[in-house]
């Protein structure tokens, strides 16, 4: 799913110079900290630590995925959170209707994937 709201926070982060974007032809643009953006982290050490294992773990669990599967899956995520307390089935049939190209059948796999992933952070997926 598109999220404006990244779309917005990445705009002002790169506004504020803490961050750059470098061309990769024929792919989309790297985004990459600026000489301030590192300043900064490094200013916030502390607070970058607490976070880094949690950040570095979802990267690892993800990369593999394909933009389509991440679709799938962030698609899950976003309408498990609206519809606290669902089977697998309801939270499948409401991917696809929000998500028409997206079959019951894949829909059903990414719900899986979803819980699957969820729960190697020790949260409640349902």
């Amino acid at each position: 799913p598109y999220s404006f709201d990244l779309h917005a926070t990445i705009d002002a982060l790169k506004q504020m110079d803490f961050l750059n974007f470098k061309v990769n032809p024929p792919y989309g643009p790297q985004i990459r900290l600026s000489d301030t953006g590192v300043s900064l982290l490094q200013k916030y050490a502390d607070t970058v630590k607490k976070y880094n294992s949690a950040i570095v773990k979802t990267a690892d669990l993800l990369a593999d995925k394909g933009v389509q599967q991440l679709e799938k899956i962030g698609t899950a995520l976003l309408l498990n959170l609206e519809y606290r307390n669902v089977d697998d089935n309801f939270l499948a049939q409401k991917i696809n209707e929000v998500k028409p190209h997206i079959s019951i059948e894949d829909a059903l796999v990414a719900v899986k994937s979803y819980r699957e992933l969820a729960g190697n952070f020790g949260t409640v997926a349902s």
